[in-house]
């Protein structure tokens, strides 16, 4: 009570000294308070209220008993009524706390807002009341347009987060591609550097078709001109080659076998 006091000086009054008889009850008093009221006070006040407190048994373990305005000026009952569940609701939030002076200070700041002079005529108060619609409707819409905004620049970031992805993956399909291509080259490359190496390692070939025909001339000349198995061995020498394989052996000796023959038929 002694820290109300000091604060706000003659708009606190303690209603405990007007009691009759002197009982000890629990603090009750009224503050006179304007907007934004502190020591130096406001430079014009068009609105203020009467506040009275009851404090209950357990404060401040116990919010408030009582909190009502009993006086006003400059406001409708309807914004009276606003400030006291607002009152109330906020000494609910600080129970256990001494919150007196919490309450009165939210009270003046409440009242700020509707510091205003009061209207004189019915034609004044209807042009106070378009300006203000004017003014929140203005209002409204720049916060609208703000909102607008965010939400385009959020969905500026996600195209931009979207095509980066894409991007990354476009790179990393590539880099594949490429890696995949390098190593279907270098297959490549080592296939033909094995098939290199293998013609180099194979023996040469059979004797070909005109090789044969000219090595099996040659036989029948010297079969023709000798004869019995020195014929043959003649034919032997001349007809094989430095290399040869079975299949050419056989044909070879078949046809020297009817170069004989044809030779015997001859000299009988």
């Amino acid at each position: 009570m002694e820290v109300l006091r000091a604060i706000y000086d003659r708009d606190f009054v303690d209603l405990r000294e007007k009691d009759v008889w002197k009982v000890e009850r629990p603090p009750e008093f009224t503050l006179h308070l304007s907007p934004n009221h502190d020591s130096r006070g406001v430079l014009e006040e068009h609105c203020h209220v009467l506040l009275r407190v009851k404090l209950s048994e357990n404060y401040p373990k116990d919010p408030p008993a009582v909190i009502a305005v009993v006086g006003s000026k400059g406001l409708s009952d309807d914004l009276i009524s606003i400030l006291e569940a607002e009152l109330v609701a906020r000494s609910k939030e600080l129970v256990g706390e001494v919150m007196a002076t919490d309450l009165a200070q939210y009270a003046a700041t409440w009242m700020s807002k509707y510091n205003k002079p009061a209207f004189t005529s019915f034609h004044e108060e209807m042009e106070a009341n378009r300006r203000e619609k004017m003014q929140k409707e203005q209002e409204d819409l720049a916060r609208e347009k703000q909102l607008t905004s965010l939400m385009e620049k959020r969905e500026q970031e996600a195209v931009r987060e979207e095509v980066a992805k894409n991007l990354e993956m476009i790179k990393e399909e590539r880099q594949r591609l490429k890696e995949q291509e390098r190593r279907r080259q270098l297959g490549q490359e080592e296939g033909k550097a094995e098939g290199a190496q293998g013609n180099e390692d194979v023996l040469p070939g059979p004797p070909t078709t005109s090789t044969t025909r000219r090595a099996t001339r040659s036989s029948s000349a010297s079969v023709s001109e000798s004869g019995g198995s020195d014929q043959v061995l003649a034919c032997n020498r001349s007809c094989v080659p430095l290399r040869w394989d079975r299949p050419s052996f056989s044909f070879i000796t078949r046809t020297v076998s009817s170069s004989l023959a044809s030779s015997s038929s001859s000299s009988l």
